[in-house]
């Protein structure tokens, strides 16, 4: 493939975000935090780079494309894909190619990594970036840039003259580099106060009755996201996001995260960037690990910070965890340092189930630890699976079966495993009541395979 630009100007980039008609359905309601990393490691080597967001348009996010694309000459439009978004994500790259007809068309992402002949098949793609996409596109940009042919790009699927794929693997980003890249985010240029605003809006956030309800709102609301780690490796089989770099490397990735001073820069950053943020969550797939030296001396570093007014002494912290991670040592220190709510993976209180999902190993951890967690205060989030193709013995394809999963947050007053068990029974009657019948099932198929007590109804 040939180089459609030859001057010593930087090539123009655009990056266009996954699209989420649905407000959140696919994607969190927040600015697009890769799209936006790969934006500040482009713009920090000298590349004219913007982030397209079509989930905080004032016009319909078609519209707001053509208008950005027709403002100046782009040589270059990435289009990040997710599985959930792939029919909205093709259609803005359709209007791309519509608009712009000489700019080289990228696919990037998780769908594309996982399926680049699909990428080829339904859009109107040139290339397809492999993983993480800084080094490609600063390979890009630097071919562009001196009119070079874009073959041989590592990191990078094309297509032959024949139509075959060519694929060259790259090796995910080091420490080193995984740090320079989290730390070129530019997040005093993220539009988080407008999602802020939205959400306010919608939930009608000044309208409550009291004081108490209105900052607890807030708290929910004004939140900023931080990456610190580049994948979980715990290998579950019903995900796909563990095998991402994996894929991309063609064998498997080094984990590499960020040291307790590199998050405190970051969080002091993000503070100095949006001031009215009330609460930071760590995207982290995982952020805990069983063998764990940071969160100790982090939650120490978080108290000290806090108390010599380098951060807000009411800022408070959110983050997914494994739960076989958790000790009462940990959650005590993570309650003083501010995490008011923890994620963690439960996926079902199945053991057998579990070990479906390679994940056996933390079932005699979630009672005591579910336990220890709401007497220390902090909020469980879990994530249960209630429906699964790995159930019936079937995978959907070769990275794994696909999950539909719930996401419920629990009361400080369930104190027991019984009384969280009905309690999540509840809110998923609340929120889904078919699934409620599911969940009960899957129970009561626990029960009698010896996995759980069954709780009673009340």
């Amino acid at each position: 493939m040939s180089a459609r630009k030859n001057n010593e100007d930087a090539p123009r980039v655009l990056l266009i975000g996954p699209y989420d008609p649905h407000c959140g359905e696919y994607t969190f309601l927040a600015p697009p935090l890769g799209v936006w990393r790969l934006a500040g490691v482009l713009q920090s080597a000298g590349v004219a780079a913007a982030v397209f967001d079509p989930n905080c348009c004032r016009e319909t996010p078609q519209r707001a494309l053509e208008r950005e694309l027709s403002s100046g000459e782009w040589d270059v439009i990435g289009v990040s894909t997710t599985g959930m978004t792939l029919q909205f994500d093709l259609e803005l790259a359709y209007i791309a190619r519509r608009v712009v007809p000489r700019a080289l068309i990228v696919a990037g992402g998780m769908e594309a990594t996982f399926r680049p002949g699909l990428m080829f098949e339904l859009g109107p793609f040139d290339l397809v970036i492999l993983g993480e996409g800084e080094r490609p596109l600063l390979e890009l940009a630097a071919r562009l840039r001196a009119g070079q042919s874009l073959e041989g790009m590592v990191g990078a699927v094309q297509r032959g003259a024949d139509g075959t794929l060519i694929s060259i693997p790259q090796r995910a980003l080091n420490r080193d580099e995984l740090r320079d890249a989290i730390y070129n985010t530019p997040y005093e240029k993220m539009p988080y106060t407008a999602y802020w605003q939205r959400l306010e809006a919608a939930y009608r956030v000044g309208s409550l009755p009291s004081k108490a309800a209105r900052e607890a709102h807030l708290a929910e609301i004004r939140s900023v996201r931080l990456i610190t780690l580049n994948y979980c490796p715990m290998n579950c089989s019903f995900c796909s996001a563990t095998n991402f770099l994996h894929e991309a490397q063609g064998g498997v990735a080094g984990v590499a995260r960020l040291d307790v001073a590199e998050c405190l820069t970051m969080i002091e950053r993000i503070i100095t960037a949006h001031p009215r943020a009330r609460t930071i969550i760590f995207q982290d797939d995982i952020f805990t690990f069983t063998s764990d030296k940071r969160i100790l001396p982090l939650c120490e570093a978080i108290v000290e910070a806090k108390k010599h007014g380098r951060i807000p002494a009411q800022l408070q912290f959110i983050s997914t965890n494994r739960i076989d991670a958790m000790t009462e040592e940990r959650l005590k220190a993570m309650r003083r340092a501010g995490f008011r709510v923890l994620g963690f993976g439960i996926e079902s209180f199945s053991r057998r189930v579990l070990t479906e999902f390679n994940k056996a190993q933390i079932y005699r951890h979630i009672e005591p630890m579910l336990s220890a967690a709401l007497a220390t205060g902090v909020t469980p989030f879990l994530d249960l699976i209630r429906e699964c193709d790995l159930l019936f013995g079937e995978k959907c394809n070769q990275f794994g079966p696909t999950p539909r999963r719930n996401r419920f947050q629990f009361c400080s007053g369930a104190n027991d495993i019984k009384t969280i068990v009905l309690h999540f029974e509840e809110e998923i009657a609340t929120v889904r009541p078919v699934a409620t019948i599911g969940f009960r099932h899957e129970l009561r198929a626990a029960a009698a395979h010896g996995d759980v007590d069954l709780p009673a109804r009340s």
